[in-house]
């Protein structure tokens, strides 16, 4: 049997390879930006009322401003990934 005698099926399989490496850079992005909100949670809850009050921000409003900023970090993390990265 020679080469020419082979038939050759495409699977699509190196579909898949993007797919994943799409989600584990979203996967490693949401961890991140995560692990970021905690600092900036702790951060926040150490100042006191009145520092607080210097930025505008009362005591009540830290989990809002946190879950924000988390999501702008998932944002811009997975922007920057899929502007510099061409598969």
């Amino acid at each position: 049997m020679s080469i020419n005698d082979v038939t050759f099926f495409d699977t699509r399989r190196h579909a898949v390879i993007p797919r994943l490496l799409g989600i584990l850079r979203q996967l490693i992005a949401n961890y991140l930006a995560y692990r970021q909100q905690l600092a900036d949670i702790a951060t926040l809850r150490s100042m006191s009322d009145r520092e607080l009050k210097d930025f505008g921000v009362y005591r009540c409003d830290l989990d809002r401003i946190a879950d924000e900023a988390r999501r702008e970090a998932i944002d811009s993390a997975l922007r920057s990934r899929s502007v510099g990265s061409v598969l």
